[in-house]
């Protein structure tokens, strides 16, 4: 992150932040890097899925969470596409499951994009 400053007068400055951006191969391994990592969660997390009387409720909606995105995950990491609309009804639906525990917030669609 790089600050510059630009002062119009003494009274006034005008600040704008300037972010470095990955290039596409460094962006690619980032992103293969964390779905690995999802993945890794999902089977670490697989004898949690579904527990009916969880001791921690929040370990038994990440591995459902992960496991509902897995198929998703492999399929990016195989260079395939995947529908985002039903990883997000998958989503959806596990938040009735889970009481809405998890944070909508990042399937709500705007523009057609993921937020």
């Amino acid at each position: 992150l790089t600050f510059i400053s630009i002062t119009s007068s003494p009274k006034l400055s005008v600040m704008f932040f300037e972010t470095m951006t990955a290039s596409n191969k460094d962006r690619d391994e980032q992103i293969e890097f964390l779905l690995k990592a999802l993945y890794d969660i999902r089977l670490l997390l697989s004898h949690k899925m579904g527990d009916k009387k969880p001791k921690d409720k929040a370990v038994t909606d990440a591995a459902n969470l992960a496991y509902a995105l897995h198929n998703d995950v492999l399929a990016i990491l195989r260079g395939e596409s995947f529908d985002i609309d039903e990883s997000i009804e998958r989503i959806l639906s596990l938040n009735k499951v889970s009481k809405g525990n998890l944070d909508r917030s990042f399937v709500k669609r705007e523009n057609g994009g993921v937020i």
